[in-house]
């Protein structure tokens, strides 16, 4: 915290915020990146979940239509 103060009194409190907003921004972007990846890789495993079951439904109507004619 003295490290703050310190830095605003040296080089003045719009600097010190535009840093500290810098880093803040960098570190809100590493943690939405993360985000992404691990909701992309659930997103991936959700469509070849709903493939397999789109397949199976398939079989199942097929044997259900052969049942009936």
């Amino acid at each position: 915290m003295t490290d703050v103060i310190s830095a605003v009194s040296t080089v003045g409190f719009p600097i010190v915020m535009c840093l500290l907003l810098l880093y803040y921004n960098r570190e809100n972007q590493k943690q939405h990146k993360e985000e992404m990846l691990n909701l992309s890789k659930i997103v991936q495993e959700n469509t070849v979940i709903l493939q397999q079951l789109k397949e199976l439904l398939e079989i199942k109507i097929g044997e259900l239509e052969d049942e009936i004619a």
